[in-house]
């Protein structure tokens, strides 16, 4: 039966008829999750109640599971056709074909022998978010939920493996580097991640990764690394040594490309700052830098460097405060027993410890201040916060000192093209890399996947590069890899639009399809018909979010790949003094000229 859709990789999502469904209550949820994982075999009455109510099931259990059965089928129905859930040998199943159910389409994809890198992205890609999310508390969903987890990590290994056996590390060491903060203690991942450090040439940086996870094992664990890992690091000591005696040394973070005054300023504000904040567009590099910076500057707090991902503009859902705390205090050393079961206590004995010894925390993807006011203290520590937010609050309540990374000039943009590329640009290039450049928005990101593009197609050339990103109608197509939404500018750039209300989106789209860049708040009051004071403060959340740069006291810009993207939202335009709907689109207004 095709009518009906199942998707429970990651909150459950129905559509009937091709509409979408909402299963209310968590029994009737984990009702129909049980019969969906079924693979179409018989769910017997014991084993749902047992899944429903773990041990503890109500006298009353046997009926009230029929009448959750009886709802459900009324809601699955569909016109003309035969119940989705059917009775048979005393118990349940549902008749749905299992391509209509996400994770069967996964298990097939993931299942082909030898499945090329598109089909194991597109069988990842099917996951959005961890899977029956929201189903708890439930032993059954819990457990269900790292077997299917683990399928995950394997397939995303199994991508990974793909891609460093090819030749192209990078998109290697962008989707493990996300996946280790969650996943800490496994081995497989870091062996992975720290290879692909290695194969895209950044030796020093994967020798640095080594000793933590070394040191995270040792601390938490008591163990050594595994064989392979340990075999790898010699495998890299080696490489490293011939290196350094037939040529000159990779650069270090200091001669980051591109970043040295930023670089520089970070070493300025970690003598006297408790507390950074590392702000800046989305795919500016935040991370990357805090990174760099953190690899060399960690000695100066005696390796001890604890470093954990928020995931506030993430495609999963941010890390909660309890997570927060659980994982910084074991990054600490705190035994996982000894961690409080508040969060009051949790915050206290994370500031205690904070305050024993000078310790690096690094925050990285803030969603907000709220996010992270319970994870700061320790007067002897230094707390760096990488968002895409300014966090305006913590820098004026808590006395944060900030560093803005703003997107490369075209002379850093040169510097890291002739780093991707591998070659000196010849003087005839030059134009062309400008070029590209400002067609990118001076977005790292943008850069390295164009980049990306031109060093694994023989037949692209510099020229045809830059020519085919001119079509803004298909810029952000091109400016795709494929792999994951981490690196995907469009998925990177739209995401934080899930912080907007209705009429904040619909401005945004409107501003992109006027025909200059740079606007000001008149242009605002026009175009969303509010008084000043109102325009003033959209414009002030837009420019504190990275949607828009602010030029001057009243004037602002919003960068070519920013345009590109709101023009692909939905908004509002006036026909006859009437506002109707715009439907998203992927070409402009034919009114529109955009700037490059």
């Amino acid at each position: 039966m095709t009518d009906v859709f199942i998707g429970v990789l990651g909150e459950l999502h129905v559509r009937v008829g091709g509409r979408e469904m909402r299963i209310a209550g968590r029994k009737q949820q984990l009702l129909l999750t049980a019969l969906a994982l079924s693979s179409g075999a018989v769910v017997t009455v014991e084993e749902l109640i047992d899944r429903l109510w773990d041990d503890n099931p109500p006298p009353s259990a046997r009926s009230t599971l029929r009448g959750h059965v009886k709802r459900l089928r009324r809601l699955l129905r569909v016109p003309g056709g035969q119940p989705v859930v059917e009775t048979a040998n005393g118990g349940y199943r549902l008749r749905v074909d299992p391509e209509a159910i996400d994770l069967y389409r996964f298990r097939r994809l993931i299942g082909q022998t030898d499945a090329p890198k598109a089909v194991l992205a597109e069988a990842i890609d099917l996951w959005r978010g961890p899977a029956l999310h929201g189903l708890g508390p439930s032993r059954w969903a819990e457990q269900t939920a790292l077997g299917l987890e683990e399928e995950w990590l394997q397939a995303i290994e199994r991508l990974s493996d793909l891609d460093i056996d090819t030749g192209a590390p990078e998109p290697a060491t962008a989707r493990l580097g996300h996946l280790l903060g969650d996943h800490p203690f496994r081995e497989s991942l870091w062996y992975r991640f720290i290879l692909a450090l290695h194969r895209a040439g950044r030796g020093a940086e994967a020798l640095n990764r080594f000793d933590e996870i070394r040191r995270h094992l040792a601390d938490r664990l008591g163990v050594e690394p595994s064989a392979p890992l340990r075999d790898l690091h010699q495998e890299i000591l080696a490489s490293t040594q011939d290196r350094q005696t037939s040529v000159k040394p990779r650069p270090g973070p200091t001669e980051f490309v591109g970043r040295k005054k930023e670089i520089a300023r970070l070493d300025e504000l970690s003598e006297r700052a408790r507390i950074i904040v590392v702000d800046g567009g989305a795919g500016v590099g935040k991370s990357e830098l805090v990174s760099r910076w953190a690899d060399v500057a960690s000695a100066r707090f005696g390796d001890k460097v604890v470093r954990i991902n928020l995931r506030g503009f993430h495609p999963e859902p941010p890390l909660s405060t309890n997570e927060a705390l659980v994982e910084l205090l074991c990054g600490l050393g705190v035994a996982a027993d000894d961690v409080p079961a508040d969060v009051p206590a949790r915050t206290a004995l994370l500031r205690a410890e904070l305050s024993r010894t000078r310790t690096l925390v690094i925050l990285d993807n803030a969603l907000n201040g709220h996010q992270v006011r319970p994870l700061l203290g320790g007067s002897e520590s230094l707390t760096i916060i990488t968002s895409r937010g300014q966090l305006r609050g913590l820098v004026a309540r808590e006395g944060a000192c900030r560093l803005t990374v703003c997107p490369l000039d075209l002379s850093e943009s040169r510097q890291l093209v002739t780093a991707l590329v591998g070659r000196p640009m010849r003087t005839e290039e030059l134009a062309l890399v400008d070029e590209l450049a400002e067609l990118c928005a001076g977005m790292p990101l943008a850069l390295r996947i164009a980049i990306e593009k031109l060093t694994r197609i023989p037949e692209m050339s510099l020229v045809r590069l830059v020519g085919e990103l001119c079509d803004v109608n298909g810029r952000l197509d091109l400016l795709e890899t494929g792999d994951d939404c981490t690196t995907s500018v469009r998925a990177v750039l739209s995401r934080s639009q899930r912080l907007l209300c209705a009429s904040e989106v619909n401005l945004l789209h409107r501003l992109s399809c006027l025909r200059k860049s740079v606007f000001d708040v008149n242009d605002v009051m026009l175009l969303a018909d509010v008084p000043p004071r109102e325009a003033r403060a959209t414009l002030n959340k837009l420019v504190s979010l990275g949607f828009l740069e602010q030029r001057g006291l009243q004037t602002y810009r919003m960068h070519a790949l920013q345009r590109a993207v709101a023009q692909e939202t939905p908004g509002t335009v006036s026909v006859d003094g009437v506002q109707q709907p715009s439907p998203a689109t992927r070409r402009p207004l034919a009114s529109v000229q955009l700037d490059r």
